[in-house]
């Protein structure tokens, strides 16, 4: 499956399981959408109410570092297609440098011709537990169905190609990512919990929308699934008479595409010309892949990318021991 422009297009190249110890799985598909793609599909049903208010089991936290394991992955099955990228990431640092200016800082370590990048984040990932209950039950075989707590994370292999403006040369990137689902055509869904009615309001447009593209368009997903929730009650008056909607359920669901959510979203933030826009995460991307050009020349070379929160500018700095990590991750698990 490829989504493509002139400037840039993705491509899913393969899928693996990531076990609590990051070895990866290769050839295991994501989920699946059970029956409930019958209320993505005909707006006139009226879905049961999800109660999202539910205790968790205590769920492993797989807060993966170092590309684990997306390099074993290519220990196992080498270079997918055979084709050797240009550059080797994840699916995190590409969404956030298109569609924010989030403090980041990026270790890059070139090896045998191929530079790889991983955005160092030492806090511990959060676990959105309104999204996971909606996700169990949109997947899940059963109705009694538990709760999945091992740590398994579902995983995609992609390649994006960016024209990089300079007389049609492209620079190839494979990175891997988590996966939603996927439906009957084994195309790809991105899911959200929002709150508000459908279709989505104001502040979804103005706020998250911009960076729901860009995870959306870097996981290769053809739709968004949406459910929007209710909140506490009494503070949301869909909770209180006539309605009544129990609070922290969700009452409503939306399908929406690719195409409606990044035509929606351009529309919304052009009226906020001091925000990022959309279309300013392509531009974002390829200015960073040629800043790492310029500097990161000869294998074995190890740098440090970073930038402060709300800055556009990088700061680079020459450091071996910070990614002498990273760099090692990779020299035992990649092809020769």
């Amino acid at each position: 499956m490829r989504r493509s422009d002139s400037k840039i297009s993705v491509e899913t190249v393969g899928y693996y399981h990531s076990d609590p110890e990051f070895n990866a799985t290769p050839n295991l598909l994501p989920k699946r959408l059970n029956d409930l793609k019958r209320y993505f599909e005909n707006p006139n049903l009226d879905i049961p109410f999800i109660n999202l208010d539910v205790d968790l089991p205590p769920i492993v936290n797989n807060h993966e570092n170092n590309l684990k394991s997306m390099l074993d992955y290519i220990r196992q099955k080498g270079w997918p297609n055979g084709v050797v990228p240009d550059f080797v990431t994840h699916k995190n640092l590409l969404q956030q440098i298109a569609s924010s200016y989030e403090e980041t800082e990026i270790y890059v370590v070139k090896v045998n011709g191929v530079i790889f990048m991983y955005r160092n984040n030492e806090k511990e990932a959060i676990i959105a537990k309104f999204l996971w209950v909606f996700r169990h039950h949109l997947t899940r075989e059963t109705a009694d169905e538990p709760f999945e707590t091992d740590g398994t994370v579902r995983k995609g292999l992609f390649n994006v190609s960016i024209d990089m403006g300079d007389g049609g040369k492209r620079e190839n990137i494979l990175y891997n990512g988590k996966i939603d689902l996927i439906d009957d055509n084994d195309h790809h869904n991105e899911v959200k919990v929002i709150t508000g009615d459908s279709p989505p309001d104001s502040f979804f447009w103005e706020r998250r929308s911009n960076g729901v593209y860009w995870q959306s368009f870097f996981s290769n997903s053809t739709h968004l699934l949406l459910g929007m929730r209710t909140q506490y009650c009494p503070k949301d008056p869909k909770t209180k008479y006539p309605q009544c909607f129990p609070q922290l359920s969700i009452f409503k669901v939306h399908k929406m595409s690719l195409t409606e959510l990044y035509k929606g979203a351009q529309d919304s933030l052009a009226k906020f010309p001091d925000k990022k826009q959309i279309d300013d995460g392509y531009e974002d991307i390829r200015g960073l892949l040629s800043l790492i050009r310029e500097h990161v020349k000869d294998d074995g070379d190890g740098f440090v990318f970073s930038r402060r929160e709300g800055d556009g500018e990088w700061t680079i700095r020459r450091d071996d021991e910070a990614v002498a990590g990273f760099k090692k991750e990779i020299l035992q698990n990649i092809p020769n």
